[in-house]
C-alpha cells in the first residue's frame, strides 16, 4: 500500500477477517482497488453516468495475482484506464456488480 501510495495511487482494500472463538484473530486483503489523481480527473471531466468495460490479465506481477483493469469511455469514443484491481485468483467478481 505504501509503495502505491508513493507513486501516487490511491488504494482501498477488500478485507475479510478470520473470526476464532468469536475474536478477530486475523485479516486477510482479498482486492486492493487503486486509481491515480489523473483517472479521478478524467472520471470527472468524461464520465456522464457511469459506461464502463473491464478485462483481466494474469501472470503480470511477482505474485501472479489477476489485474483486472477497468476502463471508461470518453466523448470521442476513446478508451482511458479508470482504475486497477488485483485479487486473488478463483475469487468471484470484486466489483459485484
Amino acid at each position: 500500500m505504501t509503495i502505491l501510495e508513493s507513486n501516487g495511487f490511491h488504494p482501498r482494500t477488500r478485507d475479510e477477517y478470520i473470526i476464532k472463538g468469536g475474536i478477530r484473530t486475523k485479516r486477510v486483503v482479498r482486492d486492493i482497488f487503486f486509481m491515480s489523481d489523473e483517472q479521478i480527473r478524467l472520471i470527472r471531466r468524461f464520465m456522464s453516468g457511469f459506461l464502463y468495460k473491464t478485462d483481466t490479465i494474469f501472470s503480470t506481477n511477482t505474485r501472479r495475482l489477476p489485474l483486472s483493469v477497468i476502463v471508461g469511455i470518453d466523448n470521442t469514443r476513446y478508451t482511458f484506464p479508470i482504475a486497477f484491481i488485483l485479487s486473488p485468483p478463483n475469487q468471484p467478481n470484486p466489483l459485484n456488480l
